[in-house]
C-alpha cells in the first residue's frame, strides 16, 4: 500500500472543496432541508449552555429538531458565539464540510486496505465521493448528516480494517467510541453501529484475532455506552424513549403527510407514492434540480403520469446517472478473484447496507420527506468503493477508463455547476 500514488486523494479533496465552497457561498441560508431548524438548536447551546427539549407539535414549529442527539450541535456552539450574525450560519456549514472531507479520505483509505493490489480502485472511490451532488450538499448544509456520515464511514472503516488485519484492542475501543460518537450524532449511524459490532464479535473469533470475542463485544458495548449512555438516559427520563422518537413523530405525522395520508387528502394511491419516493431519491441523489422541494415543484413526481422534465438538456445527464450505477455492477462480472478477507469485508458491508437501507425505507413508508437520499448518505463509503471497484474493472484500466471516468466526472460536475448558478437549493 505504501506505493499507492496521492495524487489521486488530494485531487478528489481539492475538488470536493472548491466545489462545495462553491454550494456554500451560492446557495441562500435557509435552502437545505430543516437548516434554520437545525440553527435554532446551535443557537439554543450557544446562548444557554443547556441542551433543549422537543415541545414542537408539527414540524411547521420552531424547536422541531430538538430532538436530536446533541454532538454536531455542541461542535457548532462555540462558533456561533464567537461570530457575528450571518457568519455563524456559514460557520455551520463549514463544519459540515469538513466532515464531508473527512469522509472522503476514510473512503480513500477503506479502498487501499480492501483492494491494496489497485490503486485506481482507491482513487475511483474517493473521485465518486468527491463528485457525488449528494455528498456535496451534504456537506454544504447546516445539519447532523455530514457528521454522521463521517462516523459511518469511520465504522465501516473499522470493520474492514479488524477483518483483513485481525481484531485487535485497537479495534475494540476504536469501534466502541466511534459508534457511541454515533448515539450522540444521529440515529442513523445506530443501524451501522451493530453492525460494527457485529463484525467485531465475528473478527475476535477468528485465529489471527488478538482478543477473545466475548471481551472484545463487551468492552467495545461498554465503551459506546458510556459514550453515548447520558444522551440516551436523558432522552428517556424526558421522553420515556431512549432515541426521542416517539415525540418526534407524534408532532411530524401532523404536518408531514405519508401513504395514508396522501391517499385520503390527494388521491395518490401507493404505486404513484412508490414510484414518487424513487424519483426524489434519484434527484436528490445526482443533483438534479438542487433539493428535494425544488425537484417536487419542477418535475411533479407524484403525479398519476409520473414526473415531467421541462428541461430536455437534462435528459441525457440523468441517463447517464442511471447507467453509471448499472455499469459499476455489471463491472463485478469481470473481477477474477477475491482473498477470504475481501469476500468477508465486502459481505459484511453489504448487510450494513441493508441496514442504513432498511432504516431508510422504515421511515420513508411514514414520510414522503423520507424519499430523500440523504438518508442514505451513511452507507456512502461501502457504495463508493464497491461501485468503484465494478467501475475499474469494467474498463480494466489504461485510455477507456481514463475516458470514461472523465466523462463521468465532467458531468456531475456540470450538475453541481448547474446547482450553483441555477437551482441554489441543497439535499
Amino acid at each position: 500500500m505504501s506505493s499507492f500514488p496521492k495524487w489521486p486523494l488530494w485531487m478528489s479533496l481539492v475538488a470536493y472543496f472548491l466545489l462545495t465552497a462553491a454550494l456554500i457561498a451560492a446557495v441562500p441560508l435557509g435552502a437545505a432541508p430543516d437548516e434554520a431548524a437545525h440553527w435554532q438548536y446551535v443557537e439554543h447551546i450557544a446562548q444557554t449552555q443547556t441542551l433543549p427539549v422537543f415541545r414542537a407539535a408539527s414540524a411547521n414549529e420552531p424547536g422541531y429538531e430538538f430532538h436530536q442527539p446533541p454532538l454536531y450541535y455542541l461542535i457548532c456552539a462555540p462558533l456561533w458565539k464567537l461570530l457575528g450574525a450571518g457568519v455563524q450560519n456559514y460557520a455551520c456549514r463549514v463544519v459540515s464540510l469538513l466532515c464531508g472531507l473527512g469522509t472522503i479520505a476514510l473512503i480513500w483509505s477503506a479502498a487501499r486496505l480492501v483492494f491494496p493490489s489497485n490503486w485506481r480502485i482507491a482513487g475511483a472511490a474517493a473521485g465518486i465521493a468527491a463528485l457525488l451532488p449528494l455528498h456535496q450538499g451534504v456537506g454544504a448544509s447546516s445539519g447532523n448528516d455530514a457528521l454522521a456520515g463521517m462516523i459511518c464511514a469511520s465504522l465501516f472503516f473499522l470493520i474492514a480494517r479488524c477483518i483483513v488485519n485481525g481484531a485487535a484492542w485497537r479495534d475494540v475501543w476504536q469501534i466502541g467510541v466511534v459508534a457511541g460518537l454515533g448515539i450522540l450524532t444521529k440515529n442513523t449511524a445506530l443501524s451501522v453501529a451493530i453492525v460494527a459490532l457485529g463484525a467485531l464479535f465475528w473478527a475476535a473469533r477468528r485465529e489471527n484475532s488478538r482478543v477473545s470475542s466475548s471481551t472484545a463485544l463487551a468492552t467495545a458495548f461498554g465503551i459506546a455506552l458510556l459514550v453515548g449512555g447520558p444522551i440516551l438516559l436523558r432522552n428517556h427520563n424526558l421522553y420515556g424513549d431512549p432515541l426521542g422518537q416517539s415525540v418526534f413523530k407524534a408532532a411530524f405525522r401532523q404536518s408531514s403527510p405519508g401513504p395514508q395520508e396522501m391517499a385520503e387528502k390527494y388521491g395518490i394511491d401507493a404505486v404513484s407514492y412508490i414510484r414518487g419516493f424513487f424519483w426524489v431519491a434519484f434527484f436528490t441523489t445526482w443533483g438534479f434540480f438542487g433539493g428535494p422541494n425544488t425537484a417536487i415543484e419542477i418535475a411533479q413526481p407524484l403525479s398519476a403520469s409520473g414526473p415531467r422534465v421541462p428541461q430536455l438538456a437534462l435528459s441525457p445527464l440523468m441517463a447517464l446517472c442511471a447507467l453509471f450505477p448499472l455499469a459499476c455492477a455489471l463491472g463485478w462480472r469481470r473481477i477474477e478473484t477475491l482473498n477470504d478477507a475481501q469476500k468477508t469485508t465486502l459481505r459484511v458491508w453489504c448487510i450494513g447496507i441493508l441496514f442504513v437501507l432498511l432504516a431508510w425505507a422504515q421511515f420513508a413508508a411514514q414520510y414522503f420527506a423520507g424519499a430523500q437520499a440523504r438518508y442514505g448518505h451513511a452507507a456512502l463509503l461501502p457504495f463508493c468503493v464497491l461501485g468503484a471497484a465494478g467501475w475499474v474493472a469494467l474498463w480494466k484500466g489504461g485510455r477507456a477508463l481514463a475516458l470514461a471516468s472523465l466523462v463521468v466526472g465532467a458531468s456531475l460536475i456540470l450538475l453541481t455547476l448547474l446547482n450553483v448558478f441555477g437551482w441554489k437549493t441543497l439535499v
